[in-house]
């Protein structure tokens, strides 16, 4: 079986874009000391292949070898140690906080399979999906804005998770504690006079934890009143279809993801499902016109549903109230653009147009005895509404000589989710590189996003609105404005053969930011300061050590009327410090081989200053207490190659949370509530390929 680096992911990177020049490099059976200090080639920040040192943005990489010897299954395995980033619990959803933007869902960013995103229609939830991380020979996580080249779906940052590229077949079982299950096959085969196909299917299933174990019911969730407590964390039976192909500039990509999680209905009981469904298609074709032009065209299509039902769909045995809904989207994308690219000057330009067609959305209810609902009903978010989206951009990187680039960018967009409006929002992006000396790279960084709400969120959403149709308490004003991100960064890089280390300072600022703060849904804006590091460094031979950290000191102010919010919502967004984000996190581990096959990699996780103002109970007006919270968790992994003198047999053992540290942490955006961690979870990878 021959590893590569995925040229047809690399030019199939283009949600909401075109193609770009791929990037060839082997990734595969390195040694500790090449893997891990190999400056690396990224794709997403350009779209085209380009030194992560030079990139126009904060970035991390990380390749098959490294995310398997680091024990990483999920996405938010991965994200809970990349600077910039922390993953918690919101009731029954992990959530990534991304330079201390504290969000109540994921949509803050965008997580992308081969440059196709997958966010769901709303509130998507992929931390926890079925994206086994084995099906990954990379992994670019870009952060801060960076969706000049892309569209205004992304904001805070992009995850782009590039597959494997076979030429034989792998399989991997993976089985660990309360039912932890995973089965994956993949298959890839080079075609005649170039080119490549790579197939993939992957199944996962989880249990779930006692979250709430001894925590007092006042300071436990409101959506986990009457829970079974062992359901935190649990994934029923979810599937993952990836097929990509490339030949002589055409390349395309068939997505299909179904993650079923545990699910919550409005009487707040966990006995039901929310299911996530994306089955998505994009195809690419770019032709040289000469020696240094191209053009590139592409189209795409998504159908995107979410919906949340019980065990059975209807209404459970025994129970007189029940509330489920069922949200849709289609999209068709288009993009036609022009690349001149020579030894000193990469110039993109290119017209992106996508089509949504929003089919009438619906919430169901059963409650007999509940006149404001009107007992048993189906109440219809919105009427068949199809919207559009157009994105125009220009970008131009030069390098007049190798060690340094200017790097200027601009984006329009027009989108008629916020009404008819012909307003353009426009994200600019300038950049300076400068390879100081062979071993010093500095950067200053001005980056942009526009994010458009979604169909929830903003005035498509005829039942949330509407005070007829909606208890008070409900009744939310739509989104008037997309949000806006602005962040300047600063950022200085050393790298030789046993080093690499990165350093970023920045400040952003986010208007009109969106959440479910009623009666509003942009409620404010925020203003942060930050810092955060990445360390690599080869000891001697055999031996690695790394670190990861990050401050953040985040503000929010309130744009809207204070006295027509929930003071539980001004309590505890409003403060002197804004609560459920850690000031500090800080990972650090060290790698270490052992019998030249085998390498032991403990890990330590910990944030401080993580901090919650307790009301007496999740959402009550009194005054808050500020309480703080520090925590530290060790993990250990095992990865052994070979086993046994089996060629390409791999096994991984990795323990997570190994001292069983399950003291109660703040829930995210549940007021002043508490959960605990997962226990101590075991878990073996056995992975052939021939």
């Amino acid at each position: 079986m021959e590893y590569r680096r995925p040229v047809v992911a690399s030019l199939l990177l283009m949600v909401g874009g075109g193609g770009l020049i791929a990037a060839d490099q082997d990734t595969g059976d390195l040694s500790l000391e090449r893997l891990l200090l190999d400056t690396q080639q990224v794709t997403t920040a350009s779209r085209y292949a380009e030194d992560l040192r030079m990139a126009p943005n904060v970035m991390y990489s990380y390749s098959d070898q490294q995310i398997s010897r680091l024990g990483l299954e999920t996405l938010g395995d991965l994200l809970d140690i990349t600077p910039g980033f922390k993953v918690f619990y919101k009731d029954l959803q992990r959530v990534a906080q991304v330079r201390g933007v504290v969000a109540n869902d994921n949509e803050k960013f965008t997580v992308m399979l081969n440059g196709h995103s997958i966010n769901n229609v709303v509130e998507p939830e992929f931390l926890d999906g079925p994206l086994h991380l084995d099906i990954a020979q990379s992994v670019e996580v870009l952060v801060g804005p960076g969706s000049v080249l892309y569209g205004a779906d992304t904001m805070a940052g992009t995850v782009n998770i590039l597959t494997k590229e076979l030429d034989g077949a792998q399989g991997t079982i993976s089985v660990g504690s309360r039912g932890r299950k995973t089965v994956q096959a993949l298959a890839g085969s080079d075609l005649k006079d170039g080119g490549n196909i790579t197939m993939s299917v992957t199944a996962m299933e989880r249990g779930g934890y006692d979250a709430y174990e001894d925590i007092p019911a006042a300071r436990q969730s409101t959506k986990a009143n009457g829970y079974d407590y062992g359901q935190l964390g649990h994934l029923y039976p979810s599937t993952l279809f990836n097929a990509r192909a490339s030949k002589n500039g055409l390349a395309f990509q068939v997505i299909s993801y179904n993650a079923d999680i545990i699910g919550y209905d409005q009487a707040a009981r966990a006995d039901g499902h929310r299911k996530d469904t994306i089955n998505g298609f994009d195809a690419h074709y770019e032709r040289d016109l000469n020696e240094v032009l191209s053009a590139f065209g592409r189209i795409s299509y998504d159908d995107q549903r979410m919906r949340r039902v019980n065990e059975d769909g209807a209404a459970a045995t025994g129970n007189s109230e029940f509330e489920g809904k069922d949200l849709s989207q289609k999209k068709y994308g288009g993009e036609v653009g022009l690349r001149l690219h020579n030894p000193w000057n990469v110039f993109q330009v290119g017209i992106q147009r996508t089509i949504k067609e929003h089919d009438a959305n619906y919430r169901f209810r059963a409650a007999p005895d509940d006149p404001t609902f009107g007992g048993s009903s189906i109440k219809y978010y919105n009427s068949p509404t199809t919207t559009f989206s157009t994105g125009v951009y220009l970008s131009e990187d030069f390098t007049p000589n190798e060690r340094l680039r200017f790097t200027v960018a601009v984006r329009g967009d027009q989108d008629t989710i916020l009404g008819n409006s012909r307003r353009i929002w426009i994200s600019p992006r300038a950049a300076i590189a400068w390879q100081v000396t062979d071993v010093w790279t500095t950067k200053v960084m001005y980056n942009t996003a526009t994010r458009m709400p979604t169909p929830w969120a903003s005035p498509l959403n005829e039942l949330d609105t509407n005070p007829a149709s909606r208890p008070p308490s409900w009744v939310n004003a739509p989104a008037d404005a997309p949000e806006c991100l602005t962040a300047y960064e600063f950022q200085n890089i050393l790298a030789n053969d046993a080093l690499w280390w990165s350093v970023n300072l920045y400040y952003q600022q986010i208007d009109d930011f969106m959440t479910w703060g009623r009666p509003f849904t942009n409620v404010g804006d925020y203003r942060g300061t930050g810092a955060e590091t990445s360390f690599r460094a080869l000891v001697r031979q055999g031996l690695y050590t790394w670190l990861s950290a990050s401050y953040s000191r985040p503000r929010f102010t309130m744009a809207k009327a204070e006295s027509s919010l929930p003071a539980s919502f001004q309590s505890n967004m409003n403060q002197n410090e804004l609560p459920w984000t850690p000031r500090f996190v800080v990972n650090l581990g060290v790698q270490v081989e052992v019998g030249g096959n085998t390498t032991i990699s403990p890990t330590m996780r910990s944030f401080f200053r993580e901090v919650v103002y307790n009301t007496g109970a999740p959402h009550s007006p009194a005054s808050p207490d500020q309480e703080v919270y520090h925590r530290a968790y060790l993990d250990l992994t095992s990865h052994t190659e070979r086993v046994g003198g089996i060629p390409n047999l791999d096994l991984d053992v990795t323990l997570r949370n190994v001292t069983n540290n399950t003291k109660p942490i703040p829930t995210v955006w549940q007021g002043s509530s508490l959960y605990r961690v997962e226990p101590l979870v075991i878990s073996g990878t056995v992975t052939y390929g021939f």
